[in-house]
């Protein structure tokens, strides 16, 4: 193992179990640091970072709430005034990324090799929480650039896809592949551990059917890219009996939180992301609610994203965790800001994962859709699951006036397929109700 990256995740170890106050005091630390170099060295932030510095240049956390929140759009409009004009070599290599995103505005940045590091160790430290061994051999089905699609039958190979393990295993292939050439790749390859969106890795198990998929040997599924859904875990355990294990994180910010291997939720890596979850009114979420996430990206000195707004949503935990961690945790991520459902007398809600939990005992399904179409129509779009029992429209439409509004109408279409967006993704909950009334 490198060196560097042992001591780091020697020092990630530490953090985990820090008493709270401490752990605020060395994240305070890092965000400090981030927004000096912010303020002396982008533009773009000079402004929007002078309430957090005041008599002295002292920089003062407590009103770090006066920076103002930056959304998507705004980093699209104003990605290359974000960026450092030149950074030191200690920060690593500058990357160009590039995301297309799923109906959001695309965005073009830079980050820094330390970005990279930051998720490496917070992959290898959730391997080390659920004992998966960093040293065996790792599968990711993704969707790649069109110029660099990996080509069939055998995809990519690279080494070390943990650097805890610089000899491990590492294959790759797109996802827009035919099953049936995926499933022919996992079987050759024989990798325990399954990198996939969890929509992706449901298809793939429902293609299989359950011999030829617990015979894949799978142990764990890391779920990227998705909002997971209790259906995904439960289709991973039984036609795989694998674990599936959550992953949140962005390509603007890096990780941004993993699952805790005792209560399920998603501890913060509070070493690489300062997390939010707020309030329309802009304040802090209570335990059980739900709230917007906004995330400061502790390592990304390239272009740093200051109280970004993923446009995601997220419901904050009561603390401290059973598991006896200290790093501050999210409850659950529940989607997308956008797929918030708002009713014509201008009720709100977000759907969530029990509610398509709750319909399939109305409707049988292997995947889903619930897109609000208009004020008062719902389709459930949905795969039907064969063999199940006859569908219950009028119980679904019953359920959908008791739990989403009175006036709402459900209607429920069965589909083929899924047309995923264009970063491969599949949304579960999609709103075209108009954004200004939103």
């Amino acid at each position: 193992m490198d060196p560097i990256f042992d001591r780091y995740l020697t020092a990630l170890g530490q953090i985990e179990r820090l008493p709270a106050p401490h752990l605020v005091r060395y994240q305070h630390g890092l965000v400090e640091r981030l927004a000096r170099h912010a303020r002396d060295n982008v533009a773009f932030y000079r402004d929007r970072l002078e309430p957090v510095f005041g008599p002295g240049d002292r920089f003062d956390f407590s009103r770090w709430a006066e920076v103002p929140v930056l959304d998507r759009r705004q980093a699209a409009q104003a990605t290359l005034q974000m960026r450092t004009p030149q950074l030191p070599a200690s920060y690593g290599d500058i990357h160009e990324i590039s995301t297309s995103g799923t109906a959001e505005l695309p965005l073009r940045f830079t980050t820094n090799d330390l970005v990279s590091m930051a998720a490496n160790g917070a992959l290898t430290q959730l391997c080390r929480w659920h004992g998966v061994d960093t040293a065996r051999s790792l599968a990711t089905i993704k969707l790649y650039p069109d110029n660099e699609v990996p080509p069939l039958p055998d995809g990519d190979h690279v080494k070390g896809w943990s650097r805890a393990h610089p000899e491990s295993d590492a294959y790759g292939l797109d996802m827009r592949a035919p099953m049936d050439r995926q499933l022919a790749w996992l079987e050759r390859w024989k990798a325990p551990l399954l990198a996939a969106t969890p929509s992706h890795a449901m298809a793939i198990a429902f293609a299989a059917g359950e011999s030829r998929a617990r015979a894949l040997g799978l142990e764990f599924v890391f779920s990227v890219a998705e909002t997971v859904l209790p259906r995904a875990r439960q289709v991973v355990k039984d036609l795989f009996r694998a674990k599936l294990l959550a992953i949140y994180s962005c390509q603007e910010i890096g990780f941004i939180a993993t699952e805790c291997p005792e209560s399920g939720q998603y501890h913060i890596v509070m070493d690489n992301a300062l997390v939010e979850i707020l309030r329309p009114d802009g304040g802090p979420a209570a335990p059980g609610e739900i709230g917007r996430v906004v995330v400061t990206g502790l390592y990304n000195y390239a272009t740093p994203f200051i109280r970004y707004a993923l446009g995601d949503v997220a419901t904050a935990a009561a603390e401290p965790c059973a598991c006896g961690r200290t790093l501050p945790l999210i409850a659950q991520v529940e989607g997308r800001t956008r797929a918030e459902f708002v009713f014509r007398d201008g009720t709100r809600m977000w759907p969530r994962g029990t509610h398509s939990d709750e319909i399939r005992a109305f409707v049988p399904y292997r995947e889903f859709q619930l897109v609000q179409a208009d004020y008062d129509v719902i389709e459930f779009r949905y795969i039907p699951q064969p063999d199940a029992h006859a569908p219950d429209f009028a119980g679904l439409t019953l359920y959908g006036r008791q739990r989403f509004h009175p006036s709402v109408e459900i209607r429920a279409i069965a589909v083929a397929d899924f047309v995923h967006g264009r970063a491969g993704k599949h949304e579960h909950f999609i709103s075209f109700v108009r954004e200004s009334d939103r």
